[in-house]
């Protein structure tokens, strides 16, 4: 059996809730706010919560599995995205970080209004 040795992180190089693995350079949150969505202004943050995830979660509630839509939502994360912010280029290196914001926004959805199901 081998062992392979591998270097520690320094204190430069790794801060709490980072990644330096993005691969391009740049230090990735682990778990991404909204604040790291790719959004260029404050109206579109305001259109995040008060028409893409609307919209989002219309369409998870129309599917026979709503709790299920993980493997299913990144191509109607691209698709609402494009008709809600026309404007911002959706970059593919975006998109995990959108789906994580969704996902941890809508846990906490969860754990806030019915705490037992979790």
């Amino acid at each position: 059996m081998k062992f392979i040795k591998t270097p520690l992180a320094s204190p430069s190089t790794q801060t709490g809730n980072s990644n330096t693995n993005s691969g391009r350079g740049r230090t990735e949150k682990l778990n991404p706010t909204q604040k790291d969505l790719p959004l260029p202004r404050l109206e579109h943050h305001l259109r995040w919560g008060k028409v893409f995830l609307p919209l989002l979660y219309a369409w998870a509630g129309l599917l026979d599995d709503p709790f299920g839509v993980n493997g299913k939502m990144a191509n109607k994360v691209e698709i609402i995205w494009m008709h809600v912010f026309p404007d911002v280029v959706l970059e593919e290196v975006d998109k995990p970080v959108i789906i994580k914001v969704v996902r941890a926004f809508s846990q906490n959805l969860i754990t806030h209004y019915n705490p037992g199901l979790v």
